[in-house]
């Protein structure tokens, strides 16, 4: 039997991107965080934690990193308290993803 929907349902805000990005990806980019955490912020450089990512995660390849976005966490760790940035402004580094406590 269908119910009828709540208030609460209708006023929740859309899912993010991050909704879709797996436990197991979240959990690996907490242990990245705290690993260069340098007690102002956190480096993490983006083809370093692919292939960290790929490392720790069964069955998981390269493409899947990229394809199923899962470095889309952005939302989920800007609503937990973090400033993220990504950078891949100079040609000369590799880019990267800068996590700083949003004070």
């Amino acid at each position: 039997m269908t119910k009828a929907i709540t208030p609460g349902e209708v006023l929740s805000p859309k899912p993010s991107k991050s909704d879709n990005v797996p436990d197991e990806v979240l959990e690996i980019i907490n242990s990245e965080i705290k690993k260069h955490w340098d007690g102002e912020k956190a480096i993490l450089f983006v083809d370093d934690l692919a292939v960290t990512l790929v490392s720790n995660i069964r069955d998981l390849i390269l493409d899947d990193v990229y394809d199923k976005d899962f470095f889309e966490f952005k939302a989920a760790y800007v609503e937990a308290g973090w400033r993220v940035k990504y950078i891949d402004d100079d040609p000369d580094y590799d880019p990267i993803f800068k996590f700083e406590i949003n004070c």
